[in-house]
């Protein structure tokens, strides 16, 4: 068996999930740690830490874990790597989810810490004072 494991919010690299896969792989499981678009490597050159350039970079964010956890999945099951699945904590548990959900094949799927919508932290929670909500009225 395999896990695709998506990061959480503010992960750049893979110490909070090589702390929660450590006991899987010692027990068999293989796991791959996808690196998220915008973070780490992946990182703009102008982009500051984890703080988006753009509003669309959220999007695009997500949409590249999705698309890019479907494809590792199809590659590991071609590669004879099985059963296939997918999993993340915060941000990459609602991607994970997200994945799953678009799958066209069965996908196993385990989502760690996932809210069930994340306007709550742009409008009350962490990170409503990084908003420039002046800008986005105008």
């Amino acid at each position: 068996p395999v896990w695709v494991f998506l990061a959480g919010t503010g992960e750049h690299g893979t110490g909070t999930r090589t702390r929660i896969a450590l006991p899987l792989v010692r027990e068999g499981t293989a796991v791959l740690m996808l690196e998220s678009a915008f973070y780490g490597e992946r990182r703009p050159e102008r982009q500051s830490g984890s703080k988006l350039l753009h509003v669309y970079d959220l999007l695009a964010l997500g949409n590249a874990t999705i698309e890019e956890s479907l494809a590792l999945k199809g590659w590991l099951g071609a590669a004879g790597f099985g059963p296939v699945g997918v999993c993340g904590f915060s941000m990459g548990g609602v991607h994970a989810m997200m994945a799953a959900c678009v799958s066209e094949e069965p996908v196993a799927l385990v989502s760690l810490l996932a809210p069930r919508c994340a306007s709550q932290v742009f409008t009350d929670g962490a990170l409503a004072a990084a908003v420039d909500w002046g800008a986005l009225a105008a």
